[in-house]
């Protein structure tokens, strides 16, 4: 099967109308779609058509799509319906417009402290949550996290399938709560750096973080815990980390 089929002009379920393709990954696609039922724009993820064979994955879609449904905190990507059109699931999700943390990242832009506090608090509040909900992350990263103005931030994709190499069969990266927050201090230490992802990657695996002078020491030590989180250090749950942000 082709890895992109045009889909443009298709109604899912007599519902969803897709009317442009919007964004392509290793394992979706996503289309700005109009809902003629409650006449609003959402966007319509579905899978790759060449996934479509690998039950696993889809499988795995469509437990995380049944989820998402459930799910609704002020910084979640909200998730509003799923379906199956044509043996192809699908979900439709509110609209984003506002650019990712990996595009900011891109302009080596920097958090200021005040700015980074409130992001890892609004981080940890929802780890919170889908860790209370049974529900792992899996894939946290720049991609997956959308911020708006006045220091909000939203994350997309929790608990969704995703893909660990060339070749490999898409899974969650990973199960393990304590790697959420290992992600947490990786998107914290990046963005208040203004560093690359090989140069900040570069840093953590060294064990020596590079700090501008201004960012104060108790911050770096929860940048520090949350990185040492998933080797048996650190925070051992989200619970944690938020008292430890709140406090």
């Amino acid at each position: 099967m082709d890895r992109l089929m045009d889909w443009k002009g298709r109604v899912l379920r007599r519902r969803y109308r897709l009317d442009e393709r919007i964004a392509v990954g290793r394992t979706v696609e996503v289309f700005r779609a109009f809902d003629l039922l409650e006449e609003v724009e959402v966007a319509v993820k579905l899978p790759l058509p060449h996934l479509l064979s690998d039950r696993e994955f889809c499988d795995a879609f469509r437990s995380a799509a049944h989820r998402a449904t459930r799910l609704r905190h002020p910084s979640m990507v909200e998730v509003s319906d799923y379906g199956i059109e044509e043996g192809r699931p699908f979900v439709t999700m509110e609209i984003v417009e506002e650019k990712t943390l990996h595009e900011l990242l891109e302009t080596r832009k920097k958090m200021k402290p005040v700015g980074a506090l409130y992001f890892a608090l609004e981080m940890a509040r929802l780890l919170a949550y889908l860790h209370e909900q049974g529900v792992v992350h899996g894939s946290l990263d720049e991609r997956h996290v959308f911020i708006f103005p006045g220091r909000k931030a939203k994350v997309s994709d929790a608990g969704f399938p995703t893909l660990l190499g060339a070749g490999a069969s898409p899974q969650p990266l990973s199960r393990d709560a304590r790697r959420d927050i290992r992600g947490l201090g990786y998107l914290l230490y990046r963005s208040m750096t203004g560093k690359s992802k090989a140069e900040a990657s570069q840093d953590i695996k060294a064990g020596r973080l590079a700090w501008d002078e201004q960012v104060p020491v108790r911050f770096r030590k929860l940048v520090q815990d949350c990185l040492d989180s998933s080797g048996g250090g650190g925070f051992p749950t989200s619970e944690q980390l938020l008292r430890e942000v709140v406090s």
